[in-house]
Parts: C-alpha cells; sequence; structure tokens
C-alpha cells in the first residue's frame, strides 16, 4: 500500500472491518473509503473503487505494531505509511481468501492483496501479487514468456526440492534471504 502522507478523514457510519470488503470514493490513495479506523481500503486493482480493509500499521517508527499478534508491520522505505501483513510459507494456505503468498524484496514472504484477474502461467505482469496462486510476478524466463516481456507469471518453488515446468530451474529469490527464507526461489531460464 503506497501510501506516503496522512491527513483526517470521516469514517464511514457503518465501517469495514479489517478483511472484510470495501470501497473508496475518489481514488485508493485518497483515505475516503469505508474502513474502519486504522484500516484502508486496498485492491492490487488500482482502477477498481473495491478490495478490502488491510490494516495500517500502529505503535511508533521505532516500534510498529499489529492488533493481530501473528501479523507484522512492512515497513517500505519509499513510504510513510506502513501496512501489516500475515508472514507465510511456501505452499501454505494461511493467506486470506483475498491475499496470496509472495516474496517481498527484502523481508520474506507475506500475505498481500491478490490482483483483480490474476495472470496465468507465462502471462505478462507488473506487480509481484498479479499472478494466480502459487506464481509470483518475476523476472521474466524468456522459453516460457517470450522475448518481449520484462515481468511475468512464474511458478514458486524450493530450492531444494525444485519443481519446475518447461525445463527452467529453481533459482533462489534472495541473494542474502531473511531468517527462513533461505529456500524461497522462483523459477527461471537455465544459465
Amino acid at each position: 500500500l503506497a501510501l506516503d502522507w496522512t491527513r483526517c478523514v470521516p469514517v464511514s457510519e457503518e465501517p469495514d472491518a479489517i478483511g472484510e470488503p470495501c470501497s473508496w470514493e475518489t481514488d485508493s490513495q485518497s483515505g475516503l473509503d469505508s474502513c474502519e479506523v486504522g484500516a484502508a481500503c486496498h485492491n492490487r486493482d488500482w482502477f477498481a473503487r473495491s478490495g478490502h480493509c488491510l490494516e495500517l500499521c500502529g505503535g511508533t517508527a521505532q516500534n510498529p505494531a499489529c492488533r493481530d499478534e501473528g501479523d507484522r508491520c512492512f515497513v517500505s522505505t519509499s513510504t510513510s505509511v506502513h501496512s501489516c501483513h500475515k508472514p507465510c510459507t511456501l505452499g501454505s494456505d494461511t493467506c486470506r481468501p483475498h491475499e496470496r503468498c509472495v516474496p517481498t524484496f527484502l523481508d520474506g514472504l507475506h500475505c498481500v492483496a491478490l490482483a483483480e484477474g490474476p495472470g496465468q502461467l507465462g502471462d505478462a505482469c507488473v506487480d509481484p501479487a498479479a499472478c494466480a496462486d502459487g506464481l509470483f510476478c518475476g523476472p521474466s524466463a524468456p522459453s516460457l514468456c517470450g522475448d518481449d516481456s520484462e515481468l511475468c507469471c512464474l511458478p514458486l518453488c524450493e530450492v531444494n526440492t525444485p519443481d519446475c515446468p518447461n525445463e527452467l530451474v529453481c533459482a533462489p529469490w534472495y541473494d542474502d534471504p531473511p531468517p527462513g527464507n533461505e529456500q524461497v526461489g522462483v523459477c527461471q531460464d537455465a544459465g
């Protein structure tokens, strides 16, 4: 959720709770949405006017916190407003129905909001959660995605037990993996 400023906005008379479907008035970055205090309406489809309420981090800048002890505050260096996400593992079903488990760039696997109309194997994409379950929008494998796509929907895999289609190999996603994410990989062309 790329919010980079805060402001006071009215709360709906019957607000939607965290995890519930929601809607917004003007755009997803305005804060004018149907969510309860401490949440924002978020959807990976920027053109839609609906999504699910995502908890915003509480606490302090030095010690951010989430209501659910199982969630973690995902702190992005490019924004000042941060959101809570549930950590997950490859192949797990701990994410909510409207979320997918994908590797973040710095902090391991997290459940994030699924894009509308998720892409299938080999489809071009632009967002980490823009692909169907078990797939990840990662650096293109030309043998599967063609030469024109920089990013496409590729299978996630475990480095020690690779199971990649079409003679792809399981390449580690992290150069310096966060603890517990050493086996996270994405299927890529060999060599």
